[in-house]
């Protein structure tokens, strides 16, 4: 008699969600790497700097998720395709709340940082840091609910 209670699998959702982690990571530290090394070395970083970097940001973390989205796709193709089931909605509302929360101290910070002078460069990071920390935050909350098998 086998106990399939116990096997832990990864489920496709799991999976994009360590893709997105990953992916997260690499673009957001190579963006934040180069942007800040300007911001430290230039009084303002010029927008076209910035506007550059966004888009080298979104494309690599678009071709990442587009692959690690064939390969999760390809190891699990039943599960690929198939909708959310009520402890997938569960996991995501769950996710998604905590994520909401950490952007709106995030963008709340950056807003009081105008008040003691921050440069406008200064303000767009902080907007790109909340955004990028509160979706790091949704997909870790995400792998950590499939994990304990909420």
């Amino acid at each position: 008699m086998h106990n399939r209670d116990n096997d832990k699998t990864t489920t496709f959702r799991e999976k994009m969600a360590w893709v997105m982690v990953v992916g997260l990571m690499i673009a957001a530290g190579l963006y934040f790497y180069i942007v800040l090394n300007i911001s430290a070395s230039m009084d303002q970083v010029p927008k076209p700097v910035f506007a550059g970097l966004t888009v080298i940001f979104i494309v690599i973390l678009t071709v990442f998720a587009i692959f690690g989205a064939s390969v999760a796709a390809l190891s699990n193709i039943g599960e690929a395709d198939l909708p959310m089931d009520e402890r997938d909605k569960l996991i995501s509302l769950r996710a998604t709340r905590l994520s909401s929360i950490a952007t709106v101290v995030i963008l709340i910070m950056t807003m009081t940082a105008y008040f003691f002078d921050a440069r406008s460069s200064d303000m767009l990071l902080g907007i790109m840091a909340a955004l990028i920390v509160g979706h790091l935050v949704d997909y870790i909350t995400q792998i950590y609910l499939y994990r304990r098998g909420a």
